[in-house]
């Protein structure tokens, strides 16, 4: 009798069933929190605590320019990791430096805001007053959207999270204008600092109070502009300067280190000058000094045709213009995309032949890599034909941004094969005769090369993509256990990873219960085959079960809670 076992596989849970005819022999159902595995948790406390580190750096550049100029530095407080007593020990730091407003009768100011406000006045204040003044301007080193190293890749996360800090920024400009309209010789951050604390008023803009009240607002999570934050350093530093002559010309050297110039290991000139060295700890020399990625960590993949090459990035400008080398790999994928529609004619339903496709790319009033639910109706009428409701409709538009599946000579490759209509077997043969015979890998594409084109269906119209990274690995490893450990171990997902490694365990727990299955049926959802409507309904699903979970969760926690009580109370 046949022996069947099924899986349904999720993110969050792995239903397995053994079947033998009728009967069931066995059946579970494996529940795992949503996000375990993951790295984002400690990836994000990995980055507060270099993000900490760099800002204890500029302010240890900063007592020891303005030390060297004779302005007394203030001490903050010291936190050290007592090895004995296994816990952190404070120290105390500098009162003047950790107070921010006087006690009675003492008319000092220790404002931070305020001493901004007065040094840029040119109120006369002590040296303390002076290093506690640029000390508070460069809390907050702000946020600069023109780096130099932004048009390499990124993330789509990353990309996200700098557009919500970008509109952070443009907000407070917008504040800023708002606070004081027309006046810009109040648009300075301390102002903004005092005018949130009730500290300042615009319509009274010679008068400071000296406590705030319980109408005071936070100034905390501001994004400001960097420019702005250096705009201010310089004119408080050159304030300063007037009773302080030492600090006369310096204004570039203590904001950006020796080099006197922004990001200054970037560049090879400055680099040869200087004696720097990209993301070294001399970048943190200067109050604005910012560390530079030396590489692009994340881990490049292998082309899933040719794996020996390297997938290819796609990249757009400033514009958002798609980047030439870029475009064969956004064109490849419209091609993927039109070979795969399918049209309703008297017939019956057919897909697209290679002159249809290449209609559409050629056309010239084309403009987008995509077609609307209009105008792929009006191609299917051209031929002979119209659209099937519900699945067919339209052409999305591929990615613009982030890695390729494909190396670029892959993609080419590609492009010629769907525009040429040719069975892969056919095409295999001119790609092989394109390599005039080469037989070294380092000097381009060898015959090897070319092994997924017979492995890509029969015809052209049952073309598909074969994944040629399965057949690299099962010739690499010598059992197939050793091969499955390195596909695993290939997945850059922590939480893909561990899902595949606990599905593995499960197959090798089954198979030593029940033997070797007749048949294995795997039921899991592709996204990618989702239309924009299913998409939603799904989301809306794992949204909704997520909510029924927690709340579950909650319920049997307080029921224990309960019950717990109750057995107090009877003792």
């Amino acid at each position: 009798m046949e022996t069947i076992w099924a899986f349904d596989l999720g993110k969050a849970s792995v239903g397995e069933a053994v079947r033998q005819g009728n009967n069931f022999l066995h059946k579970a159902s494996l529940l795992i929190p949503e996000d375990f595995a993951e790295t984002k948790t400690a990836t994000n406390r990995r980055r507060m605590w270099r993000t900490r580190q760099a800002h204890k750096a500029r302010e240890r550049w900063l007592a020891k320019v303005m030390g060297d100029a004779g302005i007394e530095p203030l001490t903050g407080r010291r936190v050290v990791w007592n090895t004995g007593s296994k816990q952190w020990d404070t120290t105390p730091g500098d009162p003047r430096l950790e107070k921010e407003f006087a006690g009675r009768g003492d008319s000092t100011c220790y404002t931070s805001c305020l001493l901004r406000i007065k040094l840029l006045r040119g109120e006369r204040l002590q040296p303390w007053q002076i290093y506690k003044a640029i000390h508070s301007a460069i809390q907050r080193r702000g946020y600069d959207p023109h780096i130099p190293w932004k048009s390499r890749g990124r993330h789509e996360e990353e990309k996200e999270e700098e557009g919500a800090t970008l509109q952070r920024m443009q907000q407070f400009e917008v504040c800023l204008e708002a606070m004081s309209p027309g006046k810009p010789e109040y648009h300075w951050p301390c102002y903004f600092d005092a005018w949130k604390m009730g500290l300042w008023d615009p319509m009274h803009p010679e008068t400071l109070k000296e406590r705030i009240d319980c109408h005071a607002e936070s100034t905390r999570n501001q994004v400001v502009p960097r420019a702005l934050v250096e705009k201010e350093v310089r004119a408080l530093l050159e304030a300063a300067s007037r009773s302080h002559p030492n600090l006369q010309g310096k204004a570039d050297f203590i904001l950006f280190g020796p080099a006197k110039k922004p990001y200054a290991s970037w560049y090879p000139e400055e680099r040869k000058r200087h004696g720097l060295r990209t993301g070294a700890a001399a970048d943190w020399q200067g109050v604005l000094g910012q560390k530079i990625p030396r590489f692009d960590n994340r881990i490049i993949g292998k082309c899933v045709l040719i794996p020996r090459l390297n997938v290819c990035k796609t990249k757009t400008d400033a514009e958002g213009k798609l980047h030439p080398a870029s475009l064969l790999a956004a064109e490849t994928v419209f091609l993927m995309k039109l070979k795969n529609m399918r049209l309703q004619t008297p017939d019956g339903q057919r897909g697209l032949t290679a002159k249809e496709i290449e209609a559409i790319l050629t056309d010239p009033k084309r403009t987008k890599l995509s077609l609307t639910e209009t105008q792929w109706k009006k191609w299917c009428h051209a031929f002979g034909g119209h659209p099937i409701p519900g699945q067919h409709e339209k052409v999305e538009p591929p990615r613009f941004s982030g890695r390729s599946r494909f190396c670029r000579p892959a993609l080419q490759i590609l492009k010629r094969l769907i525009l040429s209509g040719d069975a892969p077997a056919m095409a295999h043969q001119k790609e092989v005769l394109r390599l005039g015979g080469n037989t070294d890998p380092l000097k381009g594409l060898v015959k090897e090369d070319l092994q997924f084109l017979l492995q890509a269906g029969e015809t052209w119209e049952g073309l598909y993509i074969p994944n040629q990274k399965l057949e690299q690995l099962s010739r690499e490893c010598a059992t197939p256990d050793a091969a499955i450990r390195k596909l695993i171990g290939s997945q850059n997902d922590p939480i893909v990873r561990h899902r595949l490694e606990m599905f593995d365990s499960r197959l090798r727990a089954l198979a030593a219960q029940f033997g070797t299955p007749d048949a294995v049926v795997l039921e899991f959802v592709r996204e990618d085959f989702l239309g924009k409507k299913a998409k939603l309904e799904y989301l809306n699903f794992q949204r909704q079960r997520a909510k029924e979970r927690a709340k579950a969760r909650k319920e049997a926690e307080e029921a224990g809670a309960h019950s717990g009580a109750a057995g107090l109370k009877m003792e």
